[in-house]
């Protein structure tokens, strides 16, 4: 017998802002979705789908009634989301990723 847990025990720290990949080879557009920490974007089990992201064609569609929602409950936003929602002009500040900040050049 397998339990299925109810949706009021996934606490806001456990979910996450991600870009989801979608699209063709070479040609990448992303979905901004709300996914558990825990699942990789690919895994298709998304709590809430926000918008969309084209790189290559500059367009931005979020719909920021549920963005700033899921952001006044707590939710994570991935560094790039938080970029992005930098320059939309939600969010005040520049956030780096956190792959590069311990990189230093040496000479």
């Amino acid at each position: 017998m397998t339990k299925s847990l109810p949706s009021a025990t996934l606490a806001p720290l456990m979910l996450m802002m991600r870009l989801q990949r979608v699209g063709r080879k070479n040609d990448p557009s992303y979905r901004i979705v709300v996914v558990d920490k825990r699942n990789g974007p690919k895994s298709n089990k998304n709590v809430d789908h926000l918008g969309s992201y084209s790189p290559k064609l500059g367009h931005i569609q979020i719909d920021k009634d549920k963005a700033k929602d899921w952001l006044s409950k707590g939710v994570q936003p991935s560094d790039t989301v938080y970029n992005i929602l930098v320059s939309q002009k939600w969010c005040t500040s520049f956030r780096y990723s956190s792959q590069y900040s311990s990189v230093t050049k040496s000479y």
